[in-house]
């Protein structure tokens, strides 16, 4: 029986030693089993974690593949790296919610754009399936430019967190909604972790969850 095509799009995956990594490379894992896996993470993580390292033995011992983006904006190898130097400037004089915003929009649209590309250089097939996940934002944006490109692929949007809730009010606070909704009109089902997190990203009514 032909294996089904699995896109899993994380921005924190096996190696990389963070809680945001488990789940997804857990659920890689297991379906690399019975289904062909194609991973979409970040490159420039710090750490690696010696578990997650033999799970990602695995998956590619069952022909998964893993592409690791070096969107280069969360973490940096060098302390007085231009990027770092730029941000803690642009912390002196913009809020952090603004900053929160700015560096999420300008981390996801480089996470995109490689992952777009490496679609096309790659070749690679049509997915049966899509799983993304937050945090952080460019894993929902590059699974809807996806979904664009094959309406018919199912496309699941998992959330581990609230969009920014440190963000109470005001314009970023409508920013990141609008994002959750961006999510919820374009994914044909929606998880969370919890029913909590759910109801704080103020799905459209009648949203798969």
């Amino acid at each position: 029986m032909q294996k089904k095509i699995v896109y899993i799009l994380s921005e924190y995956f096996a190696p990389f030693q963070n809680v945001g990594s488990v789940k997804f490379s857990k659920i890689a894992k297991f379906l690399s089993k019975d289904n062909q896996i194609v991973v979409f993470t970040r490159k420039n993580f710090p750490q690696k974690d010696i578990f997650l390292e033999q799970d990602l033995l695995v998956i590619k011992e069952n022909g998964g593949v893993v592409f690791y983006i070096d969107e280069g904006i969360k973490f940096y190898k060098k302390k007085n790296s231009i990027d770092r130097k730029i941000t803690y400037y642009l912390s002196k004089i913009q809020n952090k919610e603004r900053l929160y915003y700015l560096n999420n929009q300008k981390a996801s649209r480089k996470f995109v754009v490689k992952g777009l590309k490496i679609i096309q250089e790659e070749n690679l097939p049509k997915p049966d399936l899509i799983l993304s996940t937050y945090d952080d934002w460019g894993s929902h944006y590059l699974a809807a430019k996806i979904k664009k490109l094959y309406p018919d692929t199912v496309w699941i949007a998992d959330f581990r967190d609230p969009i920014g809730s440190h963000i109470k009010t005001g314009k970023y606070r409508k920013l990141c909604d609008e994002y959750s909704l961006m999510v919820s009109r374009n994914a044909d089902y929606i998880t969370a972790v919890s029913q909590g997190t759910i109801d704080s990203l103020k799905l459209e009514e009648g949203t798969n969850t």
